[in-house]
């Protein structure tokens, strides 16, 4: 009985996968060999499709297009008011929750978008003010 794809795909990636396992050494040296004549091959691809990039990441990380994304960014922040440079997204979910700029993104994130540290923090504050 002939193999079906995914078993043939499966085969591959094992084999693959023992290849590079084997000659790990081997491939390290290529692999720096070819970064040292290409020191600029990621950074001279983005800088020529900066837009491509840019319709990528959007799509793959909110599942919208560039231009709603666009629309989205001309809202100010949602919590302090000023203008936004970031999507809010849930990292569970991947629902876009908002559009935040940079600081209370990162605040966000820093508090790993918990709320009982973030009330925690709130109260602290308002102790020691």
């Amino acid at each position: 009985m002939p193999l079906t794809k995914d078993q043939i795909q499966e085969r591959h990636r094992a084999c693959s996968q023992n290849y590079r396992m084997a000659n790990r050494e081997k491939i390290r040296a290529s692999n720096l060999k070819w970064r040292t004549k290409n020191p600029n091959y990621g950074q001279e691809w983005y800088q020529k499709n900066r837009e491509k990039a840019k319709i990528r990441g959007v799509k793959y990380l909110y599942g919208i297009s560039p231009i709603e994304y666009e629309k989205l960014l001309k809202n100010p922040c949602m919590i302090c008011g000023q203008p936004a440079r970031d999507l809010d997204h849930c990292h569970i979910t991947g629902k876009i929750r908002g559009v935040l700029c940079r600081h209370c993104n990162l605040g966000l994130g820093h508090f790993r978008d918990d709320l009982i540290f973030l009330q925690k923090a709130i109260a602290y504050l308002q102790c020691t003010t």
